[in-house]
């Protein structure tokens, strides 16, 4: 599958489906290194997709994907609050909690 995002062309491969407050969205990972670690297009895209750097890892990893689910869920909140709510979810999630990825 190829992407445009700013002037360049991505090539992504799908990962999972997953549901999300009745809307269908698309997690892909991206091979390779990219300057973003990842983004979600705009609510108004059919079949939107959130896009997460597949060299990430971990906490970091689960931080960029709640980063992104939030953008699609609360589109009118500013990148400062998205990024502390998600930050902070992903510390309680995975360091306190002890969430880890299966595959």
């Amino acid at each position: 599958m190829k992407l445009k995002f700013r002037n360049k062309t991505y090539t992504f491969v799908r990962k999972h489906n997953i549901q999300i407050d009745a809307k269908k969205l698309n997690v892909v990972g991206r091979e390779g290194k990219v300057q973003l670690d990842g983004f979600a297009e705009h609510p108004s895209v059919k079949n939107k997709k959130i896009v997460v750097d597949k060299s990430l890892t971990g906490e970091k990893e689960l931080e960029i994907i709640l980063h992104e689910f939030q953008h699609c869920c609360f589109p009118d909140l500013s990148e400062e609050a998205i990024d502390q709510a998600s930050a902070d979810m992903a510390k309680a999630l995975y360091s306190r909690l002890g969430y880890r990825k299966s595959e």
